[in-house]
């Protein structure tokens, strides 16, 4: 006897999980979401005057030391948790810029400017 679900659905449907190409290949690695502590290191650069550019300079200077003389450096450099691209961190800044001192232009932009100025005058 066939239920009426297997009448409506003939087929079956079997999961494996076996993938058909490496999953921990540079290119799979560089997917990954950008970790919450790599995002604070970045957003303390940014605190200290650091720009996008230099942010990311200083953020990989010090990164090549931690790993210094380790086999996993490479693996580091392609994991975008460890190390975002350049868009991913010229995205952090704007979003830490606009969040912190507001926009760079227009309405936005004058009336912090208005405040910041209000607020050195005696």
């Amino acid at each position: 006897h066939v239920s009426s679900k297997h009448k409506q659905y003939p087929c079956f449907v079997k999961l494996y999980f076996n993938h058909n190409h490496p999953v921990r290949s540079g290119h799979a690695l560089s997917f990954r979401p950008i970790s919450q502590a790599v995002k604070d290191s970045y957003i303390h650069l940014f605190q200290n005057g650091n720009s996008a550019s230099s942010a990311r300079h200083e953020y990989l200077t010090c990164l090549q030391l931690e790993h210094d003389g380790k086999p996993h450096y490479q693996i580091a450099l392609a994991d975008r948790s460890i190390n975002p691209s350049v868009q991913d961190v010229h995205r952090l800044f704007r979003s830490w810029r606009e969040s912190n001192m507001g926009a760079e232009n227009g309405k936005a932009m004058f009336e912090k400017l208005q405040k910041y100025t209000a607020s050195l005058m005696f």
